[in-house]
């Protein structure tokens, strides 16, 4: 029995069960969250172009390709991950439709080419983005895209990465999402 029973929570895969042995380097993101996070997003998802960095069970990316995403790109380092992420993918029958990327970040990123209307970052809570990480992260999004980045709702994350300014918190218990973009929003 998974420990988060992990479940799609929107679009055209809404209530489908994903894969996420229980780990004690894996959080995925809760249900509450992601949901909440989706609907701060709805009108950003349609064809979007994802970048998931942290991707852990990669529900966040999932979620996406559920809700009208065009592609994925994951990124992540911990070898039981990738298993979960490439099984869900299969599973979903959204593999053809993402690429999984060994590796850490900021390492990773320097080789990424391309822009992205969407960039997750769901970091373990013990590690922060960096301000060097964010400077990549900024160079990354397309015009118009956002960034959001889940972290413990303790830590206040710098108010600028790069050219990308945060322009809403919201918190979520012990979980707080900080959305920027590098143009002004409402």
């Amino acid at each position: 029995m998974s420990k988060y029973n992990l479940r799609i929570t929107g679009g055209a895969l809404r209530g489908r069960s994903l894969n996420d042995k229980k780990s004690l380097t894996i959080r995925p993101t809760s249900a509450r969250v992601r949901e909440a996070m989706f609907n701060v997003l709805r009108n950003t998802i349609n064809g979007a172009k994802v970048l998931d960095i942290y991707a852990g069970t990669g529900c966040l990316s999932l979620e996406a390709l559920s809700r009208g995403a065009l592609f994925a790109t994951l990124i992540e380092n911990d070898d039981m991950a990738l298993r979960i992420i490439k099984n869900n993918l299969k599973e979903t029958e959204l593999l053809i439709h993402s690429k999984i990327i060994k590796g850490s970040s900021p390492k990773v990123l320097t080789g990424l080419k391309g822009s992205f209307n969407l960039i997750f970052a769901d970091p373990p809570y013990e590690k922060n983005i960096s301000t060097e990480e964010g400077s990549m992260i900024s160079k990354l999004l397309a015009n118009e895209g956002l960034f959001v980045y889940e972290h413990r709702s303790s830590y206040n994350p710098p108010e600028s990465f790069g050219d990308m300014r945060v322009y809403d918190r919201k918190v979520y218990g012990e979980s707080a999402v900080s959305y920027f973009s590098a143009t002004e929003r409402l």
